[in-house]
């Protein structure tokens, strides 16, 4: 055992409620027979044990550098999406501004679909844009039941 060790073997710690409702922490050498003791109230008691609870959770150096690293590259990660997401709308904004929406030929390269609530959306074959739903025109509704 180490000096500090024994040192501590000797010493009788305890806290005790006191008549007044504060709290006294008492500590005794038993090799000596000294006393000294500490009093407290309870809200300074809330506040030592809160004090030592945010002190007990905080990481320690290594801890928090890796965690700081994690959240850089998090960072970095979210920035590179939002670049690539940004750089393929562009890239689809210029796909449709620049289709003439005709096949080859010269015919119309918009085809739809009807749906059931009497609506109609229409997509290019080329760019992919798509129309907003519109009411389906009653020429368009041969074939249909």
């Amino acid at each position: 055992m180490s000096e500090k060790q024994n040192r501590l073997s000797e010493l009788q710690e305890r806290i005790v409620k006191t008549p007044d409702g504060n709290y006294e922490h008492q500590i005794e050498d038993t090799k000596t027979g000294e006393k000294a003791s500490v009093s407290l109230t309870a809200e300074d008691l809330t506040k030592l044990f809160a004090t030592m609870i945010t002190e007990i959770r905080k990481p320690d150096a290594e801890t928090q550098r890796l965690k700081d690293e994690a959240d850089a590259r998090r960072q970095e990660n979210i920035r590179q999406m939002i670049a690539v997401h940004t750089a393929e709308q562009d890239a689809q904004k210029n796909r449709w501004a620049n289709c003439s929406h005709k096949k080859e030929r010269g015919e119309s390269a918009w085809v739809g679909q009807p749906f059931s609530n009497g609506m109609y959306q229409a997509v290019c074959l080329k760019c992919n844009m798509m129309s907003k739903p519109v009411p389906i025109h009653p020429s368009m509704m041969s074939g249909m039941a």
